[in-house]
């Protein structure tokens, strides 16, 4: 059985990276605007917990720390 996905995400060139497409009003939401609150800034759709939402909003995190590791020479 094929496990659909239950969020659609769009990369972009933005310094943001990738967007969260709301399921409910279609707006893009960046993982900052929902870092603190599981909720669509625009409509207060709840997002909810899910390992999908999760990756989105650690992965620029990750990532930048990583980068700040790297550039102190460890």
């Amino acid at each position: 059985m094929a496990n659909k996905k239950k969020y659609e995400f769009m990369d972009t060139e933005f310094p943001a990276g990738k967007f969260l497409i709301c399921p409910q009003c279609q707006e893009y939401i960046s993982y900052i605007d929902i870092e603190s609150f599981p909720n669509c800034p625009f409509c207060n759709y709840h997002l909810g917990n899910d390992p999908e939402l999760e990756d989105f909003v650690l992965q620029p995190l990750i990532e930048r720390w990583s980068r700040q590791f790297r550039s102190r020479g460890f």
